[in-house]
């Protein structure tokens, strides 16, 4: 159950509404201001509203003419400052200036647009007010605007069009975050869900659900400002329907399958896939909170990368360490620098965290990358969530970051799927051109997987150019002054060696450490990659195997995740007068 899903959302109340033929609904910014847009009077309606957001307390206070004479749709701007309606007489977007914020008796027409659709009947906006959103049943299309000034729709420039769900389309919004978008239509009186990879755009969107409507020709819908609360407005009863949506809540626990940890691992950042304990949000995936125990004494880091990404860091893995993960939907993410927040997940060791093949660094060292070549960071499928693909002509990330020099000791880790083996594609470099000064990760010739430093080269076993996905590792142990002493690591597992050239090692702090090419050499990898890692230390071959055996296969790692008991231990309670002693009795406590 989570906020923002329709599937979640019961019918509470309904009110009549204002119009005869209400075809549109919307709130200010804080729930208490409830406005209807009508055909019947060709009207704006608006009502005070007592409690927030509850339309019960809501009472008509005052009402403006449109623009169109059967006007189908209204939103407003981010401060109220702006108010917007859509009508098919005259197949236009319309636009106010409000000067008292969210009284439409102070809006003042400025200026209207042709709509994309013949027969136009609502309209939206993101959360920045930099794309315009129309929706109709014209053509049965939704319809994205790029706004180079935001909220001023003289600035909006067509850019795509999707289908809709219904024929005969009515009205449409986003969640707050804008992965989810919704669609009301009025030949099926459904309203449908669509999960939305890309926030905000509409190309991205794929269909999971949809619900039947309380009215038999809704028309409108909206939301409160948290998802707890969802709005119908139809013409078949002429009323606006109030549901409830109630939010997921949990408390569940796992624990790591025997012989998937060789041995006890200090400080390890574990993965976990959320979606496995029944989150389905970011709103409720920012809640959690993890412990080592069931009373919750004892929490551990962790950093939320997505609604179903996460990653904890265990201060004793074993192969019988059990996890307790709780949420509640409501309470916000830590900030990344808190003791329980992102940063503190990945520790001194780690140099560079890119858990999509590049972007942000969840590290504290900040190393963010910088993308080249017109790649897009994240928005493919990887084997930890999303990943990156890079097209092996120009694409790079570049980190910023001069990478580990010298001899130091240092473990170099990604997930990579690619079929590449032409010109030497490299997927993570960094150093100088001369004889040992350079570090290289690449796919060699062979197809295998290939350590080098210019002059000398280390070249491993096993096939990885296969279009699998595969976990490699590249370790520098402490002392190893050539690249004969790397050690290289497939799928968990020391690979070997199937040929080298000896160079001692002395690598450069010239340049910086790049994903997915190098830009001066002209080397790039065509392949996806996901959760690129730095580590100024040689990880151990134990470490590497428990991390391939808990991100190849998490189900299998962590199990069967079960609800924790709410049973309360009572202990040593004493009644004077007929003595009882109670000694560690676990029951639920009744009234």
């Amino acid at each position: 159950m989570a906020y923002f899903n329709i599937a979640d959302a019961t019918f509470s109340k309904s009110i009549a509404s204002q119009d005869a033929s209400p075809t549109g609904i919307t709130w200010n910014n804080d729930g208490s201001k409830l406005y209807e847009i009508g055909s019947g009077s060709a009207k704006i309606y608006e009502s005070d509203v007592s409690t927030a957001h509850d339309i019960n307390t809501a009472t008509f206070s005052q009402s403006i003419n449109t623009q169109d004479s059967y006007p189908t749709g209204i939103t407003w701007n981010n401060d109220g400052t702006k108010l917007y309606e859509v009508g098919p007489s005259s197949n236009k977007i319309h636009e106010y200036d409000v000067s008292t914020a969210y009284d439409i008796s102070t809006a003042t027409y400025s200026q209207s647009i042709n709509t994309q659709d013949n027969n136009p009947r609502g309209m939206t906006w993101n959360n920045d007010g930099s794309k315009l959103y129309e929706i109709g049943s014209g053509s049965g299309k939704i319809y994205e605007s790029d706004v180079s000034t935001p909220y001023d729709i003289a600035t909006a420039v067509f850019s795509k069009s999707i289908n809709t769900q219904d024929f005969s389309p009515q009205g449409m919004t986003w969640n707050n975050d804008g992965s989810k978008l919704y669609e009301i239509g009025f030949n099926s009186a459904k309203i449908y869900e669509s999960d939305v990879s890309t926030p905000y755009d509409i190309a991205t969107a794929v269909f999971s659900q949809s619900v039947s409507t309380q009215d038999s020709g809704p028309t409108g819908m909206a939301w409160n400002n948290d998802g707890s609360k969802m709005y119908e407005v139809g013409s078949g009863s002429d009323k606006i329907y109030e549901y409830d949506v109630t939010m997921a809540t949990g408390f569940k626990t796992a624990t790591v399958r025997s012989g998937d940890v060789p041995a006890t691992q200090t400080n390890f950042p574990t993965y976990v896939d959320l979606e496995r304990l029944g989150i389905t949000t970011l709103a409720e995936a920012q809640s959690v909170r993890v412990y080592a125990d069931s009373a919750k004494t004892t929490e551990w880091a962790r950093e939320i990368v997505s609604a179903t990404e996460m990653h904890v860091k265990v201060p004793s893995l074993t192969s019988t360490v059990s996890m307790f993960v709780d949420w509640d939907g409501v309470r916000s993410d830590y900030a990344v620098t808190a003791t329980y927040g992102a940063q503190n997940v990945w520790n001194s060791n780690y140099e560079l965290v890119y858990h999509s093949g590049g972007g942000s660094d969840s590290t504290s060292n900040g190393r963010h990358g910088t993308a080249s070549g017109g790649v897009t960071v994240g928005g493919v499928a990887g084997q930890l969530g999303d990943a990156t693909d890079f097209d092996g002509v120009n694409d790079s990330i570049d980190s910023g970051w001069a990478g580990i020099g010298g001899t130091n000791a240092r473990t170099v880790s990604v997930w990579l799927q690619t079929t590449d083996t032409i010109d030497s594609p490299n997927f993570i470099d960094w150093g100088d051109y001369l004889s040992g000064q350079r570090w290289t990760t690449r796919v060699d010739s062979t197809g295998n997987l290939r350590t080098e430093v210019d002059g000398g080269y280390q070249i491993a076993s096993t096939q990885i150019a296969d279009n699998a996905k595969h976990l490699i590792h590249s370790v520098l142990p402490a002392g190893g002054g050539d690249v004969t002493s790397v050690v290289m690591y497939v799928d968990g597992l020391d690979d070997g060696t199937s040929e080298e050239g000896s160079q001692s090692i002395n690598t450069s702090l010239n340049g910086t450490v790049e994903v997915g090419g190098n830009t001066g050499l002209g080397r790039y990898a065509e392949a996806t990659i996901d959760e690129v890692r730095v580590l100024s230390i040689d990880l151990s071959a134990n470490w590497i195997t428990t991390e391939y055996n808990n991100q190849s296969d998490e189900a299998t790692f962590w199990g069967t995740w079960t609800d924790v008991s709410t049973a309360t231990t009572v202990t040593n309670i004493i009644s004077i007068g007929n003595i009882v002693e109670l000694n560690n009795i676990s029951s639920i406590i009744g009234a």
